[in-house]
């Protein structure tokens, strides 16, 4: 008896060893030196317009989620050929671009989603944003 008692007083521990969970992972082999561990919160979405003899200013309007069924969230007048707006990511919005023509307006239309990006590293999940680059150009 006391022989087995031994026995399992040594095998149990070498058991938990052997078997246990072990961390193989090697630091060296994560790259952490591109890696954002806090969840982005913000992007930038680029608006491109253009101008011609009957627009030297062009109104937008920036909706979060779809032109006929979004918020509208901003209202701003562009004098430069882009703009950057700082907003909340993981979201789509669109932009609408009014232009004056000979005897009426025309509304350009776009769209695109700020997105957030993530990938695992090691023991940690990296994060990154995809920039939104909108075009409501008037084109003829």
């Amino acid at each position: 008896m006391k022989t087995n008692t031994i026995l399992i007083l040594v095998l149990m521990p070498m058991a938990f060893l052997l078997f246990s969970c072990v961390d193989n992972t090697n630091d060296e082999d994560c790259a952490y030196d591109d890696c954002t561990t806090l969840y982005p919160t913000h992007g930038t979405m680029t608006v491109k317009v253009n101008f011609d003899a009957n627009n030297s200013e062009i109104p937008i309007q920036i909706f979060s989620g779809y032109y006929d069924t979004g918020e509208l969230i901003r209202d701003d007048t562009l004098y430069a050929e882009k703009k950057d707006f700082v907003l909340p990511s993981g979201i789509y919005y669109t932009v609408a671009a009014k232009y004056k023509t000979t005897g009426s307006d025309i509304i350009v239309i776009d769209g695109e989603k700020i997105d957030v990006n993530s990938r695992k590293e090691c023991d940690s999940t990296c994060y990154s944003v995809t920039d939104a680059t909108v075009n409501v150009k008037l084109q003829y």
